[in-house]
């Protein structure tokens, strides 16, 4: 992925029968990564699944904190919380899974250590009554373009007054794997 580029990221969860306390879903970007939309939340059977978080699962989505863990400009809005409250899941049918899928976006960010290479990735967690399950995505990588300047002067010596062209050409160098921008 490229600096700008703008990845989709979604967590599905498998909602337990029977009453989930204090549920939140944690999502932490890595450094040079940050949120810049949250989509959708859907629940695979809104009849039988509720959470008692004001305005249900609307309000989840809407009322989500998003935080600077670390401080930096390279961790600026890098986490997200969901605070669910009680999920209760009244469906005991249990060969049918019933399940929550938020959807948002995350920008890869200019910063001096998303640099060719670097791989990033976002881990989110899963708590309820106080056991958190963690899971991520696969990692992305980073890709930059690199450039080689070539200037030629014509006429190559000139007295005062002369008029001298000078052409620069940009262009790609053999390692460069990225399209260039704003150049």
């Amino acid at each position: 992925v490229a600096i700008g580029e703008i990845l989709t990221y979604t967590v599905t969860v498998t909602v337990p029968e029977a009453v989930s306390n204090d549920v939140t879903v944690v999502d932490t970007l890595d450094p040079g990564l940050g949120f810049v939309g949250f989509d959708s939340l859907v629940v695979s059977n809104p009849a039988a699944v509720s959470t008692s978080a004001p305005g249900g699962f609307p309000g989840v989505l809407a009322n989500r904190v998003v935080t600077n863990p670390g401080g930096t400009p390279e961790t600026a809005g890098s986490r997200v919380t969901f605070d669910f409250g009680d999920i209760t899941n009244t469906d005991i049918d249990s060969g049918v899974a019933e399940t929550i899928t938020i959807t948002y976006r995350a920008v890869v960010l200019n910063t001096a250590a998303n640099v060719r290479g670097q791989s990033r990735n976002n881990n989110a967690v899963w708590t309820a009554s106080g056991i958190g399950i963690p899971a991520s995505a696969p990692d992305v990588t980073l890709v930059e373009p690199a450039l080689v300047v070539d200037k030629q002067i014509a006429p190559s010596s000139a007295d005062a007054g002369d008029t001298v062209t000078v052409t620069l050409t940009v262009s790609h160098a053999g390692a460069s794997n990225a399209d260039a921008f704003d150049v």
